[in-house]
């Protein structure tokens, strides 16, 4: 994600922590990868805010 976003790798790890920690998105450990996801709850106010 950093790459893509073209951020430094803690500044990517900030924003996913306090995107966690306000219950935003939510994570599952796959090996060793983990997976985002929009809480569900969120989602419908975080798509009026991002206007898509």
């Amino acid at each position: 994600m950093s790459e893509k976003l073209n951020l430094d790798k803690s500044t990517t790890h900030w924003h996913i922590k306090k995107l966690r920690e306000d219950d935003i998105i939510f994570s599952e450990v796959k090996g060793k990868f983990t997976k985002y996801f929009v809480n569900p709850s969120v989602e419908p106010e975080l798509l009026k805010w991002l206007k898509i």
